[in-house]
Formats: structure tokens, sequence, C-alpha cells
């Protein structure tokens, strides 16, 4: 993730006024990241299924950069590494948060096998959607709303929400539940449970 070496209003700055600066950034950490799946699997002697990619495309209201600034910035280095991720015999996980739609078709010829987490912003992040245009050729994790249903709902909207997920996004199998972010401190106990409990 080079925008937290830069910040991010830097990150989309440098990439229109010192784009060879992005490219050094993104050719530093693509290199540190393949190194570390590669040691993680010999530490492991390969049991690792799933390795975690990270890279921020969107926010709640739309894409962060452009398709033609992801293909250039992005992309080749991200294929680098699912490509390393796939030779030591892996899935990637991909995680963006916000309204990616319009980069999933890019991210599945990457070779992406799991989209992560779902945030349910917009018409074009909902479980139906996701299964109805990408279902046969990914899988996801995550979705159950963070910010409003799981610190302010009920037990029973919480589980009513994850049966949802499971049978839209879950019919063919290809969808792992979870929260479209990490837990975090003001959802109550029994709302966590109560995501696991629509099982």
């Amino acid at each position: 993730r080079p925008a937290l070496v830069r910040g991010w209003e830097r990150m989309f700055l440098d990439m229109v006024e010192r784009p060879e600066w992005v490219h050094f950034l993104s050719r530093t950490f693509t290199d540190f990241y393949r190194e570390d799946y590669a040691r993680a699997a010999e530490a492991t002697n390969g049991r690792i299924d799933l390795y975690l990619v990270i890279s921020d495309l969107g926010s709640q209201a739309g894409p962060l950069i452009s398709l033609p600034m992801f293909r250039e910035f992005v992309a080749p280095y991200l294929k680098e590494m699912i490509d390393c991720i796939h030779g030591l015999g892996a899935k990637a996980l991909f995680h963006s948060c916000g309204a990616i739609g319009p980069f999933i078709p890019n991210l599945i010829a990457l070779g992406v096998d799991v989209l992560d987490p779902i945030q349910p912003v917009g018409a074009e992040m909902a479980p139906e959607r996701l299964e109805a245009d990408f279902g046969d050729r990914l899988s996801f994790h995550g979705g159950i709303d963070m910010q409003h249903l799981l610190p302010h709902g009920s037990p029973q909207q919480v589980r009513d929400e994850a049966r949802r997920y499971c049978e839209t996004l879950g019919r063919n199998g290809g969808y792992i539940l979870g929260p479209a972010h990490l837990f975090q401190p003001d959802v109550p106990p029994e709302n966590i449970l109560a995501v696991y409990q629509a099982l």
C-alpha cells in the first residue's frame, strides 16, 4: 500500500506529477510482499491456503482513481503478487473498501479469487448484483453492514441480513460470511454472535 507512505492525496498527485516515484514505491512494495508470501509459505510448509492483498480502490461514493490510472499504477503490481500467490498453490483474497464495481472485471482478469470486504454501498455492491454479475468467477468475503446494522440493529435484524448474504452469495458456494470490515468496539457482542448464528 504505497499510499500509506505518501498519504492518499500526495499519492494521487504523484500519479500525475511524478509517475516514476509511484512506480518506484509500487515496485518496492511488490518485491517486499512477494518475498513475504514466499517466506510465509516456506515457514508453514505450504499450509497457507489464502493470502491477503490490500489496495483500497474505492470510497463510499465511488472509485478513488480512474480505470486508466488503475491499469497503469496498480494492476501490473497486483498481477505480480497474485501470480506469486498462485505459484505457491494458494488463493488471493483482495481487500478494498468502498464502491469498487468498475474495478471488479479487472480484478478477475488479474486472477483475484476472493473479494473482501464487500462494503454495502450502492446498488453495484449489493449481493444480488455481485452474484448475478460475478458469482461464477469470484468468491466473496464479508458484506454485513458495519456502519449501521451491526452497531445499531437488533440481533434478529443481523441474523436476517447474514442469511440474505449466505442465501445470495453462497447459493452456489463461494461465500465466506463476515462483516464488511473488522468488528468495531461499538458492536454489541450479541450482534457479533448473531452474524454466525445465521448459519
